[in-house]
């Protein structure tokens, strides 16, 4: 598990003496909490692929798994979705595409083979060398992290894309890259969460986006509320959870998530307890079922159901997504 420091606070072994009421090496860095490789159901729609992107700050190429939308599941549909999402970093400004806006690309696979074949505009000619290795890297490690792709030939401008020695680049795989761009490669895997916090009147939930690097051994359901645990960084939004408390488990089982936290869940509260209440629960409830497979979350304080915590909202049962807390930006 993880915490404020990187870990989660064990189960008390007491804690049946307390009343029980109420309550991204690059082979590694391909490696995503869910899906390694991009897949998406028959007729299309979502599926997650491992997009790599620029971390200038650290001079790395850092991965993240996107959920990306295709038409079909075809492979060009596919693969155009994956480039969507390459030139088009997350927001936050900590990361940006190794693809320029002004930069054009085409890629293609042949028939039934497992290589892709990427076209650039003659505009590739006018990156940095750093840029330029920055970009054959990442579009490389994105591509072949696709179980379909295992190595991908460049042009540019309708010509192969040679050496400094005059020799053609060839096929790359995610090895010759990464021995190639001499560019380091984070081993850890970011992924984009989307939680919720409270506005500053206090009516409702605002979202917000964090980049979290995370150990694919950890479940993303603890992720999520350690970051409600650990509060907003957003000047305009505040924390809906106590401080003090603990997550103890969370682990989700055909659509529920089942949420266990410590009994500071209910002690740590303040304010309006009615109107805290629907903040905290609803803020847990609606930044889990943001997580694919994440359908509704019953929250469990020490173990165990409780009814509720002010008498507002019943906690006996699992907690469907409620879209009218969230307000709009700006509101």
């Amino acid at each position: 598990m993880i915490g404020a420091k990187g870990r989660i606070p064990e189960k008390p072994r007491d804690l049946r003496a307390k009343i029980m009421i109420w309550l991204g090496s690059a082979l590694a860095a391909a490696a995503v909490c869910f899906i390694a490789a991009a897949r998406c159901s028959d007729g299309g729609g979502a599926f997650s692929a491992t997009v790599y992107y620029v971390d200038k700050a650290g001079n790395t190429l850092s991965p993240i798994e996107r959920v990306i939308t295709a038409a079909s599941r075809s492979r060009e549909d596919v693969v155009g979705g994956v480039v969507a999402a390459f030139r088009d970093a997350p927001q936050g400004g900590a990361l940006s595409s190794a693809l320029p806006a002004d930069v054009s690309v085409r890629v293609r696979i042949y028939g039934d083979s497992n290589a892709a074949d990427v076209s650039f505009g003659d505009e590739y000619h006018s990156l940095s060398p750093v840029d330029e290795l920055f970009l054959r890297a990442g579009i490389v490690m994105t591509l072949t992290g696709l179980d379909f792709i295992d190595g991908v030939t460049i042009s540019v401008g309708g010509k192969p894309l040679k050496r400094v020695s005059g020799e053609p680049l060839g096929e790359l795989t995610r090895n010759s890259v990464s021995a190639d761009a001499t560019i380091p490669v984070s081993t850890n895997v970011n992924k984009v969460f989307t939680v919720y916090f409270a506005d500053k009147d206090g009516e409702g939930l605002l979202p917000e986006s964090r980049i979290i690097s995370v150990d694919r051994k950890v479940p993303s359901e603890e992720y999520v509320i350690q970051a409600l645990i650990d509060g907003p960084a957003d000047t305009g939004m505040y924390r809906t959870l106590p401080q003090s408390v603990h997550l103890l488990d969370a682990k989700t089982e055909d659509g529920t998530c089942y949420v266990d936290l410590s009994f500071d869940f209910i002690t740590g509260l303040t304010g309006g307890i009615s109107a805290a209440e629907r903040l905290a629960v609803y803020s847990i409830v609606n930044s889990l079922t943001e997580l694919s497979g994440v359908k509704d979350v019953q929250i469990l304080v020490e173990g165990n159901k409780v009814e509720t915590i002010s008498g507002g909202i019943s906690l006996s049962s699992p907690l469907p997504r409620n879209e009218a807390m969230i307000l709009e930006a700006g509101s």
